[in-house]
């Protein structure tokens, strides 16, 4: 039982032993006072040893503590009790613990109000005790005569001048006479002896048992007996229990604590967190799910686990607060707390986790792969031989399965891997808009303990998203995060926080969104990834859905975005992916419940766009211009998108923009190369024709060509020879 003190700075709790009943959280006074009354009230004259018996952390100090108490105010009524709280760890050898032993007896004894003479004469018998134990080589009970040791001063011979003829038997027993007469009861209280090691736990042992036995003395020793007799097994093995049983006449369990107050207890200290941290980020639902289901309860023996539970949690959850789930982060610190090695496992094995392995080791291997990996998060142990390694092994399985229950209240998708589940691509938004530990976009946040180098916090972000009522402040800020190399992870992140977007906001969000055309497209791209235009355009997609219920808003929103956007390419490329008919399989087409005539009104506006930047002169120099003369050909005619680009690519000016616009770029794990297929250019041009062209402006021009014209003249060579493929 610890007392939780806590400290007004950090709000840690220390954990120390309660040193008074008003401190006793677990209602353990009862048996403190009941056990000193019996060890108080033991008639007879002879040695009594009792041992308080419990593992480490469980009380066995703070019972000594209110033992220690209960005694002393007994002895403000009976003067003639000695109490000797002796810590065997003051001593800094083996040599010294028995010197230490009797100084502190004899300090303790010599308090008591007797004659002078009486005291003195105790003190020196003591004094040569300690004193022969300690330098003598004799046998610890004999009845040897006394050999002096050559490392006895002159004084200490002097000492002994009187006692040279008789046995260490015979001084004892002068001893334990006086003693008899001169106190009621000497109490000897003793804790941690299991820290000790194995020489001094068994020269303590054999100090009190053989040497200090003495009368009318009653000790009170606390350790973890099952710790205590492995210790003395590795010396000689078998024999720990006996020798153990030899010396303690009665042992005590410290009795386990009462199950509600440590729940009352736990979850009070919880409580207290969770209010200074603002209940915002608790959800009461996963709650539940944890501390039923994930065993959370059942990982604390004692007040020291919640202690140690608790302060981890103090630690380490304010630095991640508003980029995790509160909920989660409690969950996952029960592994770091109680079993570090399987939290290790963990944040090595973040597929498996996050996604049941499938994706990662493919679909004949994925299971088997998968559940060694999650056997080796659980960490059951193997097979063992001896009766203490045998209870170890039940405590680390016990511990193992509380791991394994754990585990599957803060990750689904390992549900999948032992059973017949299955977790989808909204499963892993929801996790990740909830910044569950389960989303793989969050999980190593969670291990980080901060926010990774050029990472975008959520606090960040939600700050990002309150300037949105402000249309020129948020577009400075969404540029700047591309100025400063973010701007594809703030795409990525910006797909959670639309709710959060005020619906009056919407529709400058998504003109600032379009205008930043040249930065989203200017991204670098990667493989196996979605281009930034393409997350731009899921934006805002996301941004009406949920943001815009009205059908007609919706479209009045869309086309006052176009004509009100300085660009043309994201505009037409988010037109061309809304579908009305809710038949595209793929999931490559956005539904926003529009009819038929609203999206032909929208694709004019964007044929409006597209001519207004004719007649401003700048079409031929946006992105993807392939792309938009597609929509235009698809939205209008091909007559007249024909007639703009006969018109365009009549000068070599407008023929270098036209096959710039028609230049893509192919990604692949040997390199990347870009292209321009001759298929393409034939939708709207005559390739030969141009390609002649080209090889004419080559001949002519040489080593004056630019940069762009070269990489347009090898996209050209690379498109003729697939076309041959």
């Amino acid at each position: 039982m610890e007392e939780n003190r806590v400290s007004s700075k950090t709000g840690l709790l220390v954990d120390e032993p309660i040193s008074s009943p008003e401190q006793d959280r677990l209602n353990r006074i009862q048996f403190a006072e009941h056990l000193a009354d019996v060890l108080f009230e033991h008639a007879d004259s002879k040695c009594l040893i009792a041992a308080l018996n419990g593992e480490w952390g469980c009380g066995k100090s703070s019972i000594l503590n209110l033992i220690e108490g209960y005694l002393d105010k007994r002895r403000n009524i009976d003067r003639d009790i000695v109490i000797l709280r002796f810590n065997p760890w003051y001593a800094s050898d083996v040599e010294q613990l028995t010197a230490m032993f009797f100084r502190e007896l004899k300090v303790s004894i010599l308090r008591l109000d007797r004659r002078q003479k009486t005291k003195e004469k105790i003190g020196k018998l003591l004094d040569i005790f300690a004193v022969i134990l300690t330098v003598a080589e004799l046998s610890p009970i004999g009845n040897q005569w006394i050999k002096m040791g050559s490392a006895v001063t002159k004084e200490v011979s002097g000492m002994l001048e009187d006692t040279r003829k008789k046995t260490l038997e015979e001084i004892k027993r002068e001893l334990d006479q006086m003693l008899k007469d001169y106190a009621k009861r000497i109490f000897i209280i003793i804790d941690d002896i299991d820290r000790l090691d194995v020489k001094a736990m068994k020269l303590l042992f054999r100090l009190i048992r053989l040497n200090a036995n003495f009368e009318n003395t009653t000790y009170l020793l606390a350790f973890d007996r099952n710790l205590v007799e492995y210790v003395l097994d590795c010396e000689q093995p078998g024999h720990g229990k006996e020798y153990i049983d030899k010396i303690v006449q009665v042992p005590i369990n410290v009795p386990s604590p009462d199950e509600r107050l440590m729940t009352d207890f736990l979850l009070g200290e919880l409580n207290t967190l969770i209010e200074k941290w603002g209940e915002k980020g608790f959800d009461r639902k996963h709650w539940e799910e944890l501390y039923l289901e994930g065993n959370l309860r059942k990982y604390f023996k004692n007040m020291r686990d919640i202690v140690r539970y608790a302060n981890g949690l103090i630690i380490t959850y304010p630095l991640v607060s508003s980029e995790i789930d509160m909920v989660d982060f409690m969950g996952l610190n029960l592994i770091r707390t109680f079993a570090p090695l399987s939290y290790e496992m963990m944040r090595k094995n973040k597929e498996v986790l996050t996604e049941g392995g499938a994706n990662t080791f493919g679909r004949e291997q994925s299971n088997k792969i998968a559940k060694e990996v999650l056997a080796s998060i659980y960490n059951f142990p193997s097979s063992v031989e001896g009766r203490e390694q045998e209870k170890k092994k039940e405590r680390e399985k016990e511990l193992a399965r509380f791991v394994q229950s754990t585990c599957k209240a803060l990750f689904p998708a390992i549900l999948s891997v032992e059973g017949n589940y299955s977790y989808g691509g909204a499963w892993e938004r929801e996790w990740r808009q909830k910044r569950r530990v389960c989303s793989r976009d969050y999980f190593d946040k969670y291990f980080m303990l901060g926010t990774p180098v050029g990472e975008i916090s959520d606090e960040e972000m939600r700050l990002f998203i309150t300037m949105t009522r402000d249309a020129s402040v948020f577009c400075g800020k969404f540029l700047g995060f591309f100025d400063k190399g973010m701007g594809r992870r703030l795409l990525e992140k910006m797909q959670d926080y639309v709710r959060e977007v005020d619906k009056d906001s919407i529709e400058s969000v998504i003109i600032c969104i379009f205008n930043a055309e040249d930065r989203i497209v200017g991204e670098r791209r990667q493989m196996l990834m979605m281009d930034s235009y393409v997350l731009a355009c899921r934006i805002v997609y996301l941004l009406l859905l949920e943001g815009i219920q009205e059908r007609e808003r919706r479209k009045q929103i869309i086309i006052n975005a176009i004509e009100k956007c300085e660009t043309v390419f994201l505009p037409v490329e988010f037109v061309s992916l809304i579908d009305i008919r809710g038949e595209d399989s793929a999931g490559k087409k956005i539904l926003l419940e529009l009819s038929a005539s609203d999206l032909g009104e929208i694709q004019g506006e964007c044929v409006n766009k597209t001519k207004s930047f004719i007649r401003e002169k700048k079409l031929s120099k946006a992105p993807h211009l392939n792309a938009i003369l597609y929509r235009w050909k698809e939205w209008e005619n091909i007559e007249t998108v024909k007639n703009y680009v006969d018109e365009l690519i009549s000068t070599e000016e407008g023929l270098w923009d036209f096959l710039v616009g028609f230049t893509s770029e192919i990604l692949s794990t040997s390199g990347s190369y870009k292209i321009i297929r001759g298929g393409t250019v034939n939708e709207f041009a005559d390739f030969d024709r141009v390609d002649k062209r080209v090889e004419e402006i080559v001949v002519k021009q040489g080593d004056k060509l630019t940069d762009k014209q070269k990489e347009v003249v090898v996209a050209l060579a690379n498109g003729k020879r697939k076309d041959l493929i």
